[in-house]
């Protein structure tokens, strides 16, 4: 029912209908409503991002072909079969390719290239996975394909600023789509020591990416990482389980309070609530029952996370300038305090849902009491503190540090480069379904 409704979705917006966020929002109801595999949690929560990307932009039919390859991405996410695996893949982004309008101009043209590129790694693990049999992925080689799957995931992360405004959301979709079933996928596959590294590096990932990377990349490189933490937290019996859904509904609810910047007068209050002294205000509870889970179980790997995560916590803020009204605000301009509020119940929501029947059937544990106890001390604290909260009356621009330009950067932008990259991932995922069918899919 999901994946009809976002197909159908897709269609909608094809046409104009702002009809389609309510085919969004009735998708993402779905997949919470049905018992089914754990990426039902990414499904859910990109038909809830999709359908506040066509609400706030207003501009659906920009979204119909992401919203397309986000459907095959779900889809492929849970195929039991490496044949259906790598085709809905790279279907998914084909799709996302064009929406993005890839072919527009030299500067698309290197993102597009890039986006396929990091497709690479994906099939090397899809491929690999299938060594001993294409049913039951992966049947084998479990390592490498955790690595591979792990590297794609970053290299869609890295790719989630769009090269041109007007398709921010569809970039932002795609990219987003794809880390996150990839890093579902690598959890799946990975052996339990290896579980253990995912932990400790998805945490070290949160505290390092705010200094390479802007905005639009850090929240989705830092949604990504802290959703492998507690994906990976819950597999090896670290952490609790479920809070994946907290953390893909803090992050949708940041995305869109991000993308609501743009409308009203009140941008710069949208602003201070993302990168201001609020920051991590979604976040807040995750990490600190995720620190509680891994500290109790490892003590070793806790001290790790508490460094990284409280660090990539303070790191992720940036000075917001202090701004005068010049008039009372209208109340639909008050829009991104309610949503700032809604990302921190939503942080928590999945606990207080849960009964009497969780979403998607899985159970998910409540925060600890005493972390209640703490984030409401912070909240007190901060308000002793207001210099956090106005913000200087000046601010210096930002200046991450800079990675070398990639190789081959010129040659992206030639012709049929683009085209070619994408011809060699369908013939690639042509041959391993051919060969499938071959072997009976087994």
């Amino acid at each position: 029912m999901t994946l009809a409704l976002l197909l159908v979705a897709a269609l909608g917006a094809a046409v104009g209908t702002q009809a389609a966020a309510l085919l969004l929002v009735g998708a993402a109801v779905a997949a919470a409503l049905t018992t089914a595999p754990a990426v039902v949690v990414v499904g859910t929560w990109t038909a809830a991002l999709a359908a506040g990307a066509v609400w706030l932009t207003g501009v659906p039919r920009r979204l119909a072909l992401p919203i397309l390859g986000a459907a095959a991405v779900i889809a492929a996410g849970r195929a039991p079969n490496a044949a259906a695996i790598l085709a809905l893949w790279t279907l998914g982004s084909v799709a996302f390719v064009l929406g993005a309008d890839a072919l527009g101009s030299p500067e698309a043209r290197r993102w597009g290239v890039a986006f396929l590129a990091a497709d690479l790694p994906f099939a090397v693990g899809v491929v690999a996975g299938a060594a001993s049999g294409f049913q039951d992925w992966p049947s084998g080689a479990r390592g490498v394909v955790t690595v591979a799957l792990a590297i794609a995931a970053a290299g869609k992360v890295a790719l989630a600023r769009s090269p041109t405004a007007p398709t921010e959301p569809a970039t932002l979709l795609a990219a987003r789509t794809q880390a996150l079933v990839a890093v579902l996928m690598a959890v799946r596959s990975a052996p339990h020591g290896v579980l253990q590294a995912v932990v400790v590096f998805a945490g070290i990932a949160f505290a390092v990416v705010p200094h390479l990377a802007g905005d639009v990349v850090v929240d989705v490189a830092q949604e990504t990482a802290l959703f492998a933490l507690a994906a990976a937290s819950a597999a090896v019996g670290w952490g609790p389980r479920g809070w994946t859904w907290a953390v893909l509904a803090a992050g949708t609810l940041i995305h869109h309070l991000r993308l609501s910047t743009r409308k009203g007068s009140l941008g710069t209050v949208a602003t201070l609530l993302t990168r201001g002294g609020l920051v991590g205000l979604a976040y807040l509870p995750i990490v600190v029952v995720e620190l509680e889970g891994a500290a109790r179980a490892r003590p070793a790997a806790g001290a790790v996370l508490v460094v990284t995560l409280l660090y990539g916590s303070a790191a992720r803020s940036r000075p917001v300038p202090r701004a005068r009204l010049r008039r009372a605000p209208r109340p639909a301009e008050l829009a991104p305090l309610l949503v700032a509020a809604g990302a921190f119940a939503a942080s928590i929501w999945a606990p207080l849902l849960s009964s009497p029947r969780p979403p998607a059937g899985a159970a998910v544990a409540w925060l600890p009491p005493w972390a209640a106890v703490a984030i409401a001390a912070a909240a007190v604290a901060g308000g002793f503190v207001p210099g956090l909260v106005r913000g200087p009356a000046r601010v210096s621009s930002a200046s991450p540090l800079t990675l070398p330009a990639l190789p081959l950067r010129d040659f992206a932008v030639r012709p049929r480069v683009l085209e070619g990259l994408g011809a060699i991932l369908a013939t690639v995922a042509a041959a391993m379904w051919v060969v499938g069918a071959i072997r009976g899919f087994l």
